[in-house]
């Protein structure tokens, strides 16, 4: 079984030094709001994705008044006798991440070793907030499972950086068009392989979502996503030569997968029109599910982090929601008391209290 024995954080958010240690199974972290919860899953999070599930920037998570943040956690591997000890660090001179004694070079080459499927409040404006939103959701998770795409992905953003520079360049005197058309083309080539992916993921997720929104609603509420792609596969290429006029007046590139968009839709409706709030609710959760049972055919390495969660479902929906998760999984849930967690799975939860003294 894969799993984080323990984590170490230094300078980072709330924390000048932490040092927790957790069960294999289930991590309850409870106390009131702001003794730091879950800056510890986001710590987590970290070591897989090398960013924040919050969106933050690398800085913004350096404690207050210091220059660094430092977080190392030990796993244990299946596939690795020993423990696996890694080590992220940030300053201003960049990201550092280690592996054992193994110093990696480029973010791209660590990022997959370990999944993580994580779910806060925040991931309810997957249904009814921006495009944005929908994107990184994409983003993040495709580039989990797969490397190539998460090359494209950074290809494509650094050459639409490229474009979009140019054309709100004023101080030329005249659009050099060769110019133009060779970072179109360029731009091209990696949007139809990041169209392609996108669209390949949601077909390959849906039959996982399917079954995660029925058994969560005893049949009654099927979640699907449909891909609303900006511009086609095939002819994505065309699409940008047409606009180029019009992104020249506009000074941006206004066509292409940056622009993409996903729909959710519980019943084969919107969801952003017709959904209640215990709905999309309900949606999201099945939506995270899916993605842990998906994933997990992938790459077993995974940890599930659920930040307060539980505060808005019943005890049998709080007990169906890890019977949905596989028992080889770690869990981490974050909750602000235990009275309204199921006894059931309090008793076979590793419970750790937060205080506000705690935060050193």
């Amino acid at each position: 079984m894969f799993y984080i024995n323990s984590i170490k954080l230094n300078n980072f958010r709330c924390y000048s030094s932490k040092a927790i240690t957790f069960s294999p199974n289930i991590n309850i972290i409870y106390g009131q709001n702001a003794v730091g919860k879950t800056t510890v899953l986001e710590s987590i999070a970290y070591l897989g994705l090398l960013k924040s599930f919050r969106d933050a920037k690398d800085a913004d998570l350096i404690k207050n008044d210091e220059s660094y943040f430092f977080i190392n956690g030990k796993f244990n591997d299946d596939e690795d006798k020993n423990m696996v000890d890694i080590v992220v660090s940030y300053n201003d001179k960049g990201k550092h991440i280690k592996k054992n004694s193994y110093i990696y070079q480029k973010n791209s080459d660590y990022i997959g070793y370990f999944n993580v499927v994580s779910f806060d409040p925040s991931d309810l404006e997957l249904v009814k907030g921006a495009k944005a939103l929908r994107r990184r959701f994409l983003n993040i998770n495709i580039s989990q499972i797969d490397k190539e795409y998460m090359l494209s992905l950074m290809k494509y953003n650094k050459i639409l950086k490229k474009r979009n520079e140019y054309l709100k360049n004023d101080d030329k005197k005249a659009v050099d068009m060769v110019y133009l058309d060779t970072l179109t083309t360029l731009l091209a080539e990696e949007a139809k392989y990041i169209i392609r992916k996108r669209k390949e993921f949601i077909e390959e997720l849906n039959p996982y979502i399917r079954e995660c929104s029925l058994k969560m609603t005893e049949g009654k509420e099927e979640v699907e996503l449909t891909f609303s792609p900006n511009s086609d596969e095939l002819n994505v290429e065309k699409e940008y030569k047409s606009k180029e006029r019009y992104d020249i007046a506009a000074k941006k590139t206004t066509v292409g997968p940056h622009r993409d968009d996903i729909l959710v839709l519980i019943n084969k409706k919107d969801a952003d029109i017709y959904a209640s709030q215990g709905q999309v609710r309900t949606a999201v959760i099945a939506i995270k599910l899916a993605l842990s049972e998906y994933m997990k055919k992938i790459n077993d390495k995974q940890i599930i982090l659920l930040d307060d969660v539980f505060s808005e479902l019943d005890m049998q929906r709080q007990e169906d929601l890890l019977n949905i998760l596989s028992e080889k999984n770690q869990i981490f849930i974050t909750s602000t008391g235990i009275e309204h967690i199921n006894q059931a799975i309090l008793s076979k939860s590793n419970l750790i209290e937060f205080r506000k003294e705690e935060q050193v």
